[in-house]
């Protein structure tokens, strides 16, 4: 095995070791922190993600620290996404170079994760009566 880096992102989400699932958004973190690491020369050789052990049960004594947190491997997972990423960071460099603000229309894009820009973009939030604030009109809605 090569020696290198390993890239592990601690996260306050908690993960089933009898449904592994890991978020999206996570991959695309660790994802994103890979190519920075790999554009200064840092080999990252495998990714992880360390997460609250779900099943975890305190017995009322010390924690045990090694129960308590799980680490998942997701290098596989990220590798499939990296070409992804990078157009993702090409895109948004794009946009940036521009100087003028994007004219993207309030979507399901802002909800979820909910994008911090909502706010602004909404003008100070989304009306009482727009369908976004509805509880799970969410999936039914499209621009």
């Amino acid at each position: 095995m090569s020696s290198g880096w390993e890239i592990i992102e601690v996260k306050s989400s908690s993960y089933d070791i009898n449904k592994p699932e890991v978020k999206k958004e996570h991959l695309y973190d660790v994802a994103f922190q890979v190519l920075i690491a790999k554009n200064v020369g840092i080999d990252v050789i495998t990714y992880s993600l360390l997460l609250l052990n779900k099943n975890y049960i305190y017995n009322g004594n010390l924690l045990n620290l090694d129960e308590l947190f799980i680490k998942v491997d997701i290098t596989n997972a990220v590798r499939e996404i990296l070409i992804d990423c990078q157009f993702n960071i090409d895109t948004l460099r794009t946009i940036l170079e521009k100087n003028e603000e994007p004219e993207i229309p309030i979507g399901l894009q802002c909800k979820n994760p909910t994008c911090d820009f909502l706010r602004y973009c909404s003008n100070g939030g989304v009306p009482n009566d727009h369908l976004l604030n509805l509880p799970y009109a969410g999936k039914y809605y499209d621009n």
